[in-house]
């Protein structure tokens, strides 16, 4: 089914996160007069071997603990788009730029360490490729409880093709906390119709965006190709994010099936998904007014 159309869904896929990123700068939470501001910084390196590009929504004010949380955040996980560039074997020891409050520098380091380090690979190689990383960690949205950043990145260092990522994480709005796994991972048996039929409605979508015809056998067939163990979808490595309408799964490319199926991503709603929440999970998400 998605070895023709897989590039095409991609391309919708991005879009969408395109508008989530530019939707989310702007967001603000009404009646709350200290909501999380934003500036989006980047930087990029370029010339004709390889090019690399970084950029993020800097926290610029809000809440402190939230604003210094978030910034540390970034620090570390900006350091993934040079880290990810090395092997098991190496060891190069990755150095976090430490002035959190500087978003220029603190965007050209990693971008500038990220280029160089392309700019490696690409001159041993000798391959003819012109190489290229992105990474851009932004604000996707905010609530009175929690704020969700998103992570996206895409590599390409050689070979059929790159290799992308995209996940979540969220924050505790008032103590900057970042929330830890948010489901209970002792209840996967229990949640195996919610997570079979998020994957169902994942693969309908990647039908309809690209015109064609949705049927139930051809849906269960893209579920029965799926790399399951015993036909037990697992919960993904990413932990899920939360959002205003309810728990954001995502799966990341090769973890539950071929490159070809993209990165699943499906919504819980809270409804549904509030009894296999944690605690902490519950609490963010507004579902248990005692916890406050």
């Amino acid at each position: 089914m998605f070895d023709r159309r897989f590039l095409l869904f991609f391309a919708s896929f991005l879009a969408v996160v395109s508008s989530v990123r530019c939707a989310g700068r702007h967001a603000s939470v009404d009646g709350m007069a200290d909501s999380l501001v934003v500036d989006s910084v980047g930087k990029s390196f370029s010339d004709s071997l390889c090019s690399s590009d970084v950029s993020a929504d800097f926290p610029v004010s809000g809440p402190q603990p939230l604003v210094d949380s978030i910034r540390f955040f970034l620090s570390r996980e900006l350091a993934g788009s040079v880290s990810s560039f090395y092997s098991t074997e190496d060891t190069v020891p990755v150095i976090y730029y430490s002035d959190f409050t500087d978003a220029e520098g603190m965007m050209a380091c990693y971008a500038e360490r990220s280029f160089n380090r392309l700019r490696e690979l690409s001159m041993m190689e000798h391959d003819g490729q012109s190489y290229e990383s992105s990474m851009w960690v932004g604000e996707a949205c905010e609530t009175d409880r929690f704020v969700t950043y998103l992570s996206q990145y895409y590599e390409y260092s050689g070979g059929a093709h790159g290799m992308a990522s995209l996940y979540g994480t969220t924050f505790d709005r008032r103590t900057g906390a970042r929330m830890d796994y948010p489901v209970d991972t002792t209840k996967l048996k229990a949640l195996q119709p919610l997570l079979r039929k998020g994957v169902e409605r994942y693969f309908m979508q990647v039908y309809a965006e690209n015109g064609e015809r949705v049927t139930a056998a051809s849906v269960q067939d893209d579920v029965s190709s799926l790399f399951l163990e015993n036909g037990i979808i697992p919960l993904p490595s990413a932990a899920p994010y939360l959002s205003p309408e309810g728990l954001v799964f995502i799966y990341g490319q090769y973890e539950i099936g071929a490159y070809a199926i993209g990165m699943p991503r499906f919504t819980v709603p809270y409804k549904d998904i509030a009894p296999f929440l944690t605690t902490e999970a519950r609490r963010l998400a507004g579902l248990d007014a005692a916890a406050d």
